[in-house]
Parts: structure tokens; sequence; C-alpha cells
């Protein structure tokens, strides 16, 4: 399984939060223990059951319709899908805004690019034993991989 998962900083509500980057995922998902430390309006009935890794499916509480999402320096109107998690769950953004933002997610170089916004390629972080040539050093030239992932929000 791959070590590292994409992410990219997002601000809602004035709250700073790591949002998982997940092309797989259609939709934009926000875990209720999040949704209820915000201070964001009532939800609205609705959401299709999700299907997980394990073939459990879950049924969302609700839509928070409208959310303002600032990432990349980039406010968008967002609707989440409020899911019951275990533990402390993160919000995750599906397929239709990464597109929407241009992101292009390269696994093998271990990148995720957003076209749309120049210069806004981030190097995720892999095992250190992997990642790291020389103590303190990464593999990619002027990238940092102990550095936080995105501060451009």
């Amino acid at each position: 399984p791959s070590m590292w998962e994409p992410t990219i900083k997002v601000a809602i509500g004035g709250e700073i939060f790591y949002a998982r980057c997940d092309i797989m995922s259609e939709f934009c998902l926000m875990p209720k223990s999040i949704y209820e430390s915000l201070t964001l309006w009532g939800l609205t009935e609705g959401g299709e059951g999700i299907t997980l890794t394990d073939n459990s499916v879950i049924i969302p509480k609700g839509i928070a319709e409208g959310v303002f999402t600032t990432l990349l320096g980039r406010t968008v109107s967002t609707d989440y899908l409020v899911i019951e998690c275990v533990g402390t769950g993160q919000i995750t953004l599906g397929r239709s805004l990464l597109k929407l933002l241009g992101a292009t997610i390269d696994v093998g170089k271990g990148t995720l690019n957003f076209t749309s916004t120049p210069g806004c390629g981030h190097v995720f972080p892999r095992p250190k034993s992997r990642n790291k040539s020389k103590k303190g050093k990464s593999n990619t030239p002027g990238k940092n991989a102990d550095a936080p992932l995105s501060d451009n929000t």
C-alpha cells in the first residue's frame, strides 16, 4: 500500500485543516465532529450511501451546502457530505473539486500539481528511509519533505 496520502491545507470558518485529496471519491466529505466544531448552518437531508473498501456502507448524516473553503488562495463554495467517523476523521476533497482546481496527482513521483494555480506543486511525505538521501535532505531538489504541505490558504 501507498505510504503517503496527498493532503492540502484548507481554511473553513477561520479554522485550518489538512484535507485529503482523493481522486477516487466523487464527493467532498466532512466528519461530523469537524462539522459540529464549526459554526455552519444546518444540514440538508440527502446523500447516498458510501461504500468503503471493506464493503461496509455508511449513510451520510446530511449535506453541508455552500461551505466557503479556502485553498491555494482561492475561496470556493463547496458541498460536503457529513459522515460519522470513528476517531478523529479528516476532511476529504473529492474528484469534482480537485478537477475544478486543475489537480493532477502523480503517485509515482509523489506530487500533486494544480495546473490552474502556477507553481503549486506539492511533494508529499514518504517514509524517511525512502525519502531522504542524507540526514535532513530531501531527494527532491528545492523541497523539504518535513515542511508543511501548503501554506497557501
